[in-house]
């Protein structure tokens, strides 16, 4: 999607000031800084060139009389403990509120269960300006923590001390989950300790999709690769784009939710490669998966100062991914982070997620690893 006029193409004669030239739903009248192009409305998000890429001059997309003005930031000075969940959309970078005459933005936020009834949130959710030594924010001043156990790393306060710390107890998985892993037995029994935040957003007039990144972190890494016992991070989309399985947008080229058995997980200690999938080799009914070549390529220091390097015994974590999502323009889209333990309240795993932002070129639906 083009963020300007530009080109060799006829020139465009916008007409009347009360003439929708360009069938953006704006005349001149109504704020269209430029009705020649449907891209250009005080609907529309401002997109910085080097985003829109081609050859096309900058533009005042959002008819705000300013040309590339970067996307602004609204993290800083975030409580860690707070559980307000426009907080929590702020940590993830959601800055634009819709109404109070902005047409698009965020529409609500609400921490709730993974079916999406109302939860109460504690340590299990955390506002995060670092997650241990390593880990800093892709933007702005924070990132937003979910956990089945706590959110927090071994400087907190509230920091698990261990490997387990249940938070809500058994809860009601969404339609379809917990998913079973492909040649891994039957999928998890139960799940346990699941938190989510659900955000509604509208989209801006020139979008075609979003983004955001995201690290997961996880105990039950190597031992419990291939078993009922793997925790799943999921992100539910509504409505679902195509190919998304049972709505969630974050899954590998296996159609794996994000767990243990994503094949990302790249950072974590070459020596645990002896309990790679020690527990799926005590199950009878599962065809175990042979380990990973090279294995823990990226070492643990990641996991430094998380917690996942003390409260082990082992433990690992996927780097920094990045997830894709078509939309529409103007769509309503909702949108749940979710994380639970699966068939036990033991061996927690942790989400970190940032950077949301909408694109303004085509996106097509996918998750994949960002370059180290």
């Amino acid at each position: 999607m083009g963020s300007g006029s530009g080109g060799g193409g006829p020139v465009c004669d916008p007409g009347d000031e009360d003439d929708d030239q360009d069938l953006d739903g704006f005349t001149e009248a109504q704020g269209d800084c430029n009705d020649c192009d449907a891209n250009a409305n005080p609907d529309a998000m401002e997109v910085v060139t080097a985003q829109g890429g081609g050859t096309e001059a900058p533009a005042d997309e959002d008819c705000d009389g300013l040309v590339d003005e970067p996307a602004p930031t609204c993290d800083a000075g975030l409580d860690l403990n707070s559980v307000d969940a426009w907080d929590a959309a702020r940590a993830l970078d959601i800055c634009q509120t819709a109404g109070n005459g902005a047409s698009w933005g965020l529409v609500s936020a609400a921490y709730v269960r993974a079916d999406g009834t109302p939860a109460q949130p504690g340590a299990n959710v955390g506002l995060l300006a670092t997650f241990g030594d390593n880990l800093v924010p892709h933007s702005g001043e924070r990132m937003l923590g979910l956990s089945s156990g706590h959110a927090r790393d071994v400087y907190d306060v509230e920091g698990c001390g261990g490997n387990s710390c249940s938070t809500t107890g058994a809860g009601v998985p969404p339609a379809g989950f917990p998913q079973a892993v492909p040649g891994c037995g039957e999928p998890p029994t139960q799940m346990r300790d699941d938190i989510a935040l659900e955000v509604a957003l509208r989209a801006p007039s020139n979008a075609s999709g979003y983004a955001f990144d995201f690290v997961f972190f996880s105990f039950e890494y190597p031992e419990f690769v291939c078993t009922p016992f793997n925790d799943q991070f999921v992100v539910v989309a509504t409505p679902p784009p195509a190919n998304a399985i049972n709505g969630n947008i974050v899954f590998d080229n296996a159609a794996n939710p994000v767990s243990v058995n994503l094949g990302f997980f790249g950072h974590c200690d070459p020596l645990t490669i002896e309990d790679w999938a020690k527990i799926c080799n005590v199950l009878s009914n599962t065809q175990c998966p042979p380990s990973p070549s090279p294995y823990c390529p990226f070492g643990a220091a990641l996991l430094t100062g998380t917690g996942f390097d003390v409260w082990g015994p082992s433990a690992g974590s996927t780097g920094w991914f990045g997830t894709t999502a078509p939309v529409e323009p103007g769509e309503l889209v909702t949108l749940r982070f979710a994380i639970w333990d699966s068939s036990d309240s033991s061996l927690d795993s942790t989400v970190v997620a940032d950077h949301f932002r909408w694109l303004a070129t085509p996106a097509s639906l996918g998750t994949a690893p960002i370059p180290e």
